[in-house]
């Protein structure tokens, strides 16, 4: 027996709300690795551009949230959405020539923030949490492109 066509349609829109979230409950001192895009890429249909939304994205216990905007040159922009808080978490792109990575860095300062995706556009979203020492190690051999 088939489920009701509501049922159908509501997980659907469950599911895809779901994966819009790519990270909740995100810690402090972590870094997570967002996704890569192609690096200089060839043509536009290869050319990435990533949009997210965070939330909490300065100070303790303040809920800042802002806009970030990666290029398909890796740049990166924060547009906050309040301007009276400095943004305490890092946007980092690194690049190993073919790729270039998009990873978000959280201080010490408040646990339980969340990053949605807004707009994905040829950016492969893999994300990993790691420590500092596994960032370190993974961005060894890379060259730093961005940091905002």
């Amino acid at each position: 027996m088939s489920k009701p066509l509501i049922l159908e349609l509501v997980e659907k829109i469950k599911s895809e709300i779901l994966d819009k979230k790519i990270i909740k409950k995100g810690k402090r001192n972590t870094y997570y690795l967002i996704g890569k895009q192609h690096a200089n890429p060839t043509s536009a249909a290869r050319a990435g551009q990533l949009v997210l939304f965070i939330n909490n994205m300065a100070t303790y216990n303040d809920s800042v949230p802002a806009f970030v905007s990666i290029n398909r040159h890796g740049d990166a922009e924060i547009s906050k959405l309040a301007t009276t808080k400095e943004s305490l978490k890092n946007i980092l792109v690194y690049t190993d020539i073919n790729y270039d990575y998009i990873f978000l860095y959280a201080p010490n300062y408040h646990d339980n923030f969340s990053v949605e995706l807004i707009s994905n556009y040829n950016v492969t979203i893999d994300v990993q949490e790691m420590t500092e020492s596994e960032f370190n190690n993974y961005v060894a051999s890379m060259t730093k492109i961005t940091e905002v």
